[in-house]
This record gives structure tokens, C-alpha cells and sequence, in this order.
């Protein structure tokens, strides 16, 4: 297992912010804000140096309008661009918990700019009727069909489990679910277990991004290769 880790993390797709990107500054300084430490990341249950909570991002005191412009104007030109290479008809939105969470705040504020209809995947929510939550209709089990195409979109990806528990969501209305993007990948091998369900995932910045950047040090992201891992098998194996 440990030389597959190391073949995933090798072998990823590159994410779409390089720190020598024209808002490399702005997406440092923004998405930054949500890196800590925890001493519980996952179901897995592993320590972190360098977690992502994006719910923090918007409550820091001090926020660069410029920034938050810059990086909202860019997430959304790619996830439009995304949208139209896929074919995507919706863009789900997950929500790991209940309540108010930085993903759902950042949907309130380029949602209605998207060309397609965006959802709330509420991957902890039991029954399949209050899973998915559509803003424009009254009848939530008649908007995805057979036909429907949902681009996935997550603030982080660590084992990969709850990008793939939403996209088995959407799959149980017969719909497609074959992409997903994140805002920070954490290089823990998310992409190469979620491509083994046949599902692409993006990503704007990652580990190696915030390490180029200054907001890491390396001996901050020393890899757990167990925990992410048990994670994304034990889930896989209650939704397969």
C-alpha cells in the first residue's frame, strides 16, 4: 500500500493554482486562512498539521476584498469551464455536517452566476429525500433523471470518502456523477481511490502549493497513509 500512496501522489493531476499563477497571492492569502492543526481529521481519526477548514476562511478579521474578488471570479470562470467540457446540468455542492459551512456561503455567492442550477448534497443526512436539497423546485425526486449530469464541488479532499458518498447520492436518482472539484486536495490519495469509481477529480491548490508558499513547512505534511485509506474502504464498502 505504501508504494501505491506514493504512485497516486506522483501520478495526480496538477491543480489548477501554481504559485506562479497571476492570483497565486490571492489564493494563498484567502484559502490559508483555513489551515490548522486538528487532532481529528476524517472518520479516520488521524492528527493533522495541516487541515483545511474552510468555514474559517470568511470569518477572518481583515478579509483582502481584492482577494476574495479574485478568487471568486476565478473559481467560478472554472467551474463554468468545467461545466461546459463535462456537460454537467448541475453543480452539487457538498455539505459534510449541518448548519452553516464555508461551501454553502461560498454557493450563496456565485451560485445564480453559474449556467446551470446548483443542489446541496447532504452527505450525513440519512434519508435520501433530505439528501439532496434543490433550490428551485418543490419536487426534489423529479429533477434528477437519467439524463442529469452533477459536477461535484467540495471545499477539501482527504480520503476521498465524502465526495464519493455524494456522488453515490446523486447515482441513486439514476443520474451521472463522473467529476468533482475541490478547493484543496490534500494529497492523500483521494484521486487515485476516487478514480477507481470512475469519478475525475480537480483541484485549485494542494498540499505542495501552500508548502511553495510558505503557509506549510514539510515537516507539517508528513502523510498518514493508514487512516484516509480505512476511511474510503470502510465507507466504500456500505455504499457499494
Amino acid at each position: 500500500m505504501a508504494n501505491l500512496e506514493t504512485h497516486v501522489l506522483k501520478e495526480r493531476s496538477p491543480s489548477f493554482i501554481s504559485t506562479s499563477h497571476e492570483f497565486a497571492g490571492a489564493f494563498s492569502r484567502i484559502l490559508g486562512g483555513g489551515i490548522g492543526k486538528s487532532q481529528w481529521v476524517a472518520r479516520g481519526g488521524m492528527n493533522s498539521n495541516f487541515y483545511f477548514d474552510f468555514d474559517r476562511v470568511y470569518s477572518v478579521n481583515g478579509l483582502n476584498n481584492s482577494d476574495l474578488s479574485n478568487v471568486h471570479s476565478f473559481i467560478l470562470g472554472k467551474l463554468n469551464e468545467i461545466v461546459s467540457n463535462t456537460g454537467a446540468n448541475y453543480v452539487g455542492f457538498v455539505s459534510p455536517k449541518y448548519g452553516p459551512v464555508g461551501i454553502v456561503q461560498l454557493r450563496s455567492i456565485i451560485a445564480e452566476k453559474l449556467p446551470v442550477p446548483s443542489i446541496i448534497i447532504h452527505v450525513n443526512e440519512r434519508l435520501l429525500r433530505k439528501q439532496i436539497w434543490f433550490e428551485r423546485s418543490n419536487d426534489s425526486t423529479s429533477i434528477l433523471t437519467a439524463k442529469s449530469k452533477v459536477l461535484l464541488f467540495a471545499d477539501a479532499a482527504t480520503s476521498g470518502g465524502s465526495l464519493y458518498k455524494a456522488a453515490t447520492i446523486v447515482r441513486k436518482f439514476n443520474a451521472y456523477c463522473e467529476d468533482a472539484v475541490v478547493l484543496f486536495d490534500r494529497m492523500q490519495g483521494a484521486s487515485e481511490r476516487l478514480g477507481s469509481k470512475k469519478i475525475t477529480l480537480y483541484s485549485f491548490v494542494d498540499k505542495n502549493f501552500f508548502i511553495n508558499t510558505g503557509k506549510l513547512d514539510n515537516k507539517d505534511t508528513e502523510i498518514d497513509r493508514t487512516a484516509p485509506r480505512l476511511e474510503f474502504e470502510s465507507l466504500a464498502a456500505t455504499v457499494a
